[in-house]
């Protein structure tokens, strides 16, 4: 409420949502977002906890690893580069620079908030990986283009997004279960231990 409708459409803007990541792959989807205009103080509330719009998944990756960069955005690819059959390197793919849309001090509090949901008692807790200081964060959210008899929604989006390590990032990475058919539907409870399970093999490495 304190930053307004304007500066959050302008940070929602920086952080890459209004837009392609540009990855080396062709159809790339994107989200759905109100307009300035329409970004009145509900919806402010609502998109503030991430609700009542949409992202795609690679969007919300390539946020969160602006985090990890130190509020630089990056470019996702497939591959490194491209070699011929004698090894001989034919194209490298190499990151565009780009302006930091967070500072660094800024990036460097927000990843030790999201380290504390993982090491203590939050939220991200079931993303822990014994030995590794894991920064993540889990997401719940409705789907209302299928509504119950009553007008309610009931399906829900389990997530979890994460970075380690939380002070000097290698790997970002992210899991969506679509539409849990568990008790428990929180991303919490349906990706985070996946994020978990994930990292053990991934960070050793």
């Amino acid at each position: 409420e304190r930053m307004g409708s304007e500066a959050f459409y302008a940070f929602y803007e920086a952080f890459g949502y209004k837009r392609k990541t540009g990855i080396d792959l062709p159809g790339e989807g994107m989200g759905l977002f109100h307009s300035p205009s329409s970004l009145g103080s509900t919806e402010l509330a609502t998109a503030s906890f991430g609700q009542r719009f949409k992202v795609s998944i690679l969007q919300q990756l390539c946020a969160v690893a602006t985090v990890a960069n130190g509020g630089v955005p990056v470019t996702p690819h497939l591959l490194s580069s491209l070699q011929d059959a004698k090894g001989e390197t034919l194209f490298r793919y190499q990151q565009t620079q780009k302006d930091a849309v967070i500072s660094a001090k800024t990036a460097k509090t927000v990843a030790e908030i999201l380290e504390a949901g993982v090491s203590g008692d939050g939220g991200a807790k079931n993303a822990y990986v014994e030995g590794y200081h894991v920064a993540a964060k889990t997401g719940t959210s409705e789907k209302f283009e299928v509504l119950d008899a009553n007008g309610n929604s009931f399906l829900r989006i389990g997530s979890c997004v994460a970075f380690a390590p939380y002070n000097d990032a290698e790997i970002a990475v992210i899991f969506v279960v679509d539409e849990p058919t568990c008790a428990n539907k929180y991303g919490s409870m349906t990706a985070a231990p996946y994020i978990s399970r994930f990292l053990q093999n991934a960070l050793p490495y």
